[in-house]
């Protein structure tokens, strides 16, 4: 697991379990995660602006460069990063700058688009290596195509095509001279392609359209001709049917690209034509018109759809059109409006007279109907008057208005309602002296309940009310019963109100105490009966009050006896219970207890630990609490973290033995598999892997390009001169002794070497006997030759064969590169300028091809400078070509930097993934929580007492990792232990006798973090 992906499990878990109080370590990981953003937005910024260049390869480059940066993005934006944000803003931590978002799509598709490039820029460096430039052009435009914006592209294409015009150029006067039909088609396709960025000269390019066109130019010439006479002859007939089709026929030939010679008077007749065409069109356009609104106006004339208005405008816009109306068709329109007008006034009369009818009517019956509600309205008041008179016993003013009635007004002193008030009079005047002493006997006896202090039954009282509602009474009788009714509602209410809130209290103090009875101690259940005694007696105290209050108080003062009756009844069987509990937790605590025990004693031996956590499952019945089920379910991942127990590997690459174990550990049914340490058990076995096949790569270097290196050198000297000059052969020159004819000895040289004669010739094999005419000789030159073939070897030749020979005794293959590419970079070292490059480019390549994993700026290098050009007449020292690309070397160097530091971070990477492996970790002991419920070590071993570990397999999606738990074996780390539980296993490295690696020569950005290595352990 990557540091960053660390971080963000850290956060989530943070957040997922709102563990907010370590203050400092939500410092420590804010200022990580924001730091983490801002370089993941500096290398955004980085891309974006490569992208804007149109550097696409540099962006994608960049962006892929471990860590990927894509990978990274998707990671910082994890689920809960909104959530951190406003953690931040709460706490007041670092807040993590905004992500640059809007570059992430672009940057994909650029990966993209540069994966899809990946066959074509192989094609096109194979095609550049064998130099084969003219079949490199297609590929570049392919390219180039594909990446419009890398102006690299356009320059690499120009150069090509600089170099390849002539020949095209020749090709092309060739086929002109020969109307060579299909080679002038095969040259006009090149010179002309759409992507070609050096321009055919123009004359060349007509030339070469008009031979390709001449033939078909003339059949199109004759076939306008005839064309011409025919559209003539129809203009003069003015036969438009068929002058359209000769029209149309004649335009399909203009866009002929080969019908560039029109007849004499060609665009004047078919601007005639068209003319005419258009004429009668808009003709007939609009005759179309006029007859569609006329037959649009008969239709809605002939229904009668019509109104006066609307047929009045409809025909003056019809009159107003140029067209031929229909006969009779203007007579038939005056006539319709004529009557329709004649209409229209016989209907206005007529609704005038109605309306003047229905007025009258109307005004008659709401005079009667204000008539008879008047006369009702004054029956319905003396009704009333006469009624109160009556209920008032008012009996003397009720006779003197009805006799006025009965004189004054008999229609109403007759109505049913007057004669019957009137024969209750009667009877009321005749029973008047007996009411009165019936009055006063009935207020009597209330006087004397209301002495007696409402004593009396109420039954008793309520009947003599009731009487009193069955007599006649005047004004100030009903006044003195109402004084009576209201003094004795007034004492109802005030014993009503009393019992009411004695019952309301009791009822709200069982309430109270019994939704305090959670805060009780239930296991001590004396507080809770002394409660319930106290609410018994309260009860009793208020029985007496039962029937005096409100029937809802009563209702509820009796559901909570019932209540009070049922708590006691639950408080007996619970005690009872509660009893027979304790008596068995009891015997399980201990046996629990037990199993516990003999659990930890179990260790290390984690088969009897599995069996032991096998027999507390059963005990709980299949269900373990949640710290030991997690102990039981990770224990198989623990298990595994012991196979390196025993395996020590100093240094990678080891031992033939040590890779074997490494092999055996992640075999098919190896023991490594799905353990904390398979990620560093690959990595190593991939570097392995990786250097067996470089290794045997390495030998195809020397079989390869065999021109460049595989040439042997001699330096001769004339005896007059001081300057030496060195002459390249195939082959060491044969020799032998000769003497002049003085008689003095000299040495005779023979054999083929490679010869310029100019400056800008291309050195070529050539025997010693042309270019010497005495021959190469001793007496006229100082000679030097190697004894060997090996000691004359050119020294590209040697340094490349030294190479290739020490490679297969290196332990570390990326290493021998990378110092001989140091030694390459020498300015001191004695090598020509092109073959040095061109073993630097050979070198490059095959490190970006075969160790790009591990030293991805490796394919920058190579791509730099692979555009520099090595196919060259190197031998020849002042041809031209030479001379510019040494200038180009020169200004593009040094096609990499300083590779020291390099190869300590590979060497140091390399030694902590050793290390990693090398710990020999085992197992100590496990976790157990003691009194106080505290996890606390349980150690079985005694282990050094350096460092306690434990393996975090906190989600099955995330493989497991090692953190430290304490760092000298007796302080713990509480963030470590804040992830424990019960039953965890502890382990202890056994191994910490390892070389010193140097940290300080290492960028500290370069080093990898093995995967088993503890996550808060530091490097060094």
């Amino acid at each position: 697991m990557t540091p960053e992906q660390n971080l963000i499990q850290q956060l989530s878990k943070i957040l997922e379990n709102r563990q907010l109080d370590n203050q400092s370590l939500l410092e420590e990981l804010a200022e990580q995660y924001a730091e983490l953003c801002s370089q993941v937005n500096t290398r955004l910024l980085r891309c974006a602006e490569y992208l804007h260049k149109g550097l696409l390869s540099e962006a994608v480059h960049e962006a892929q460069s471990a860590p990927n940066l894509l990978e990274l993005a998707a990671l910082i934006q994890f689920e809960q990063a909104r959530k951190w944000m406003v953690v931040c803003d709460d706490l007041g931590l670092r807040k993590p700058p905004l992500l640059h978002t809007e570059i992430l799509e672009e940057l994909r598709e650029a990966c993209t688009q540069e994966k899809s490039l990946q066959p074509l820029l192989r094609e096109f460096r194979r095609l550049v290596y064998q130099g084969l430039q003219s079949e490199a052009i297609p590929i570049l435009r392919k390219i180039r195509l594909a990446d419009p914006d890398n102006t690299s592209w356009q320059s690499n294409l120009r150069t090509f095509e600089e170099a390849d015009l002539p020949k095209w150029v020749e090709k092309a006067q060739s086929a002109l001279q020969n109307d060579d039909l299909q080679q002038l088609r095969l040259v006009y396709a090149e010179l002309s392609h759409p992507q070609r960025m050096v321009p055919a000269p123009p004359e060349l390019l007509q030339r070469l359209q008009r031979a390709l066109l001449a033939e078909k130019a003339a059949e199109l010439k004759l076939e306008a001709e005839n064309l011409l006479k025919r559209m003539q002859e129809a203009l003069q007939k003015q036969d438009l049917s068929n002058l359209e089709q000769l029209l149309l026929r004649s335009r399909q030939l203009e866009t002929e690209e080969a019908f560039y010679q029109h007849p004499e008077g060609w665009s004047q007749c078919l601007r005639q034509s068209e003319e005419m065409l258009a004429a009668n069109q808009e003709e007939l356009a609009k005759q179309a018109q006029f007859e569609q609104e006329l037959n649009e106006f008969c239709s809605a004339f002939n229904t009668e759809s019509f109104k006066p208005a609307e047929l009045r405008d409809a025909w003056r816009n019809l009159q107003a059109k140029q067209g031929k109306l229909p006969e009779g068709l203007q007579e038939q329109v005056e006539t319709r409006l004529l009557e329709m007008n004649r209409r229209q006034k016989r209907q206005r009369d007529l609704r005038q007279l109605l309306v003047t009818a229905f007025s009258a009517l109307l005004l008659l019956l709401l005079v009667i109907s204000a008539y008879g509600w008047q006369q009702s309205r004054q029956r319905q008041a003396v009704v009333k008057e006469l009624m109160d008179d009556y209920e008032q016993a008012r009996f003397q003013d009720m006779r003197y208005k009805l006799d006025n009635l009965k004189h004054y007004r008999p229609k109403v002193y007759n109505h049913a309602q007057v004669q019957s008030l009137e024969y209750k009079l009667k009877s009321a005047l005749s029973e008047q002296g007996e009411r009165s002493r019936n009055v006063e006997e009935l207020m009597a006896s209330l006087d004397e309940v209301r002495r007696s202090g409402y004593m009396w039954d109420e039954a008793e009282i309520r009947s003599l009310l009731d009487r009193a509602e069955l007599m006649l009474l005047t004004e100030a009788e009903k006044r003195r019963l109402n004084s009576w009714k209201e003094a004795w509602a007034n004492w109802r209410a005030s014993q009503r109100h009393e019992s009411n809130a004695v019952l309301q209290r009791v009822c709200t103090q069982f309430r109270s105490a019994r939704s305090s009875i959670s805060t009780l101690n239930l296991s001590d259940f004396g507080a809770e009966r002394k409660k319930l005694e106290e609410l018994r007696l309260l009860f009793e105290s208020a029985l007496p009050h039962l029937n005096r209050a409100d029937q809802t108080c009563s209702d509820e003062f009796l559901q909570c006896q019932n209540q009070l009756e049922t708590w006691q009844d639950d408080l007996r069987q619970r005690e009872e219970e509660q009893a027979k509990q304790i008596l068995q937790a009891r015997a399980r605590e201990q046996q629990e207890e037990n199993l516990k025990k003999e659990l930890f004693q179990t260790l290390p031996n984690l088969q009897r630990y599995a069996a032991k956590l096998g027999e507390l499952q059963d005990f709980f019945g299949g269900k373990l609490p949640a710290e030991l089920h997690n102990a039981l379910e990770n224990l198989p991942v623990q298990s595994r973290a012991l196979v390196l127990q025993d395996f020590v590997m100093r240094s990678l690459p080891g031992s033939r033995e040590q890779e074997e174990q490494l092999r055996a550990f992640l075999a098919e049914d190896g023991s490594a598999l799905a353990s904390v340490w398979e990620a560093d058990l690959r990595a190593a076995l991939s570097y392995l892997d990786n250097s067996n096949e470089v290794r045997r790569k390495v030998r195809l270097l020397a079989l390869e390009q065999v021109h460049m290196f595989q040439v042997y050198s001699i330096e001769i000297k004339k005896k007059n001169e001081t300057q030496w000059q060195r002459l390249y052969v195939p082959a060491l020159p044969a020799s032998r002794q000769e003497k002049d004819a003085q008689g003095n000895e000299y040495t005779l040289y023979w054999g083929n070497f490679f010869y310029a004669e100019f400056d800008d010739d291309v050195p070529e094999e050539t025997h010693t006997s042309k270019v010497f005419p005495n021959g190469l000789n001793t007496l006229e030159y100082d000679i030097k030759v190697g004894r060997k073939a090996q000691e004359a070897l050119s020294s590209q030749g040697k340094f490349l064969m030294a190479f290739v020979l020490e490679a297969q005794n290196q332990s570390e293959l990326d290493i021998h590169v990378l110092q001989a590419l140091q030694q390459l970079a020498d300015p001191e070292l004695d090598m020509e300028v092109i073959p040095r490059t061109w073993l630097q480019k050979r070198l490059l390549n095959f490190l970006a091809d075969n160790f790009s994993a591990d030293i991805p700026e490796s394919h920058d290098w190579a791509q730099a400078i692979n555009q520099i050009n090595t196919d060259l007449p190197w031998m020849n020292a002042k041809h031209p070509l030479v001379l510019q690309s040494i200038e180009n070397i020169r200004r593009a160097a040094p096609f990499y930097t300083d590779l020291e530091p390099l190869q300590r971070r590979l060497q140091l990477n390399r030694g902590l993934l050793a290390q990693a492996l090398s710990r020999k970790v085992h197992c100590v002991g496990a976790l157990q929580r003691d009194a106080d419920s505290t996890l606390v070590p349980r150690l079985t071993l005694l282990g050094s007492g350096k460092q306690l570990w434990v393996l975090n397999c906190s989600s099955p999606q995330r493989p497991p990792f090692w953190q430290v738990l304490s760092f000298d074996g007796r302080e713990l780390q509480n963030d470590v232990l804040f992830n424990c539980y019960e039953g965890q296993l502890l382990f202890e490295p056994q191994n910490f006798s390892f070389a010193q690696l140097d940290f300080e020569q290492v960028e500290a950005g370069k080093v990898v973090k093995p995967h088993s290595w503890p996550i808060n352990l530091p490097l060094h």
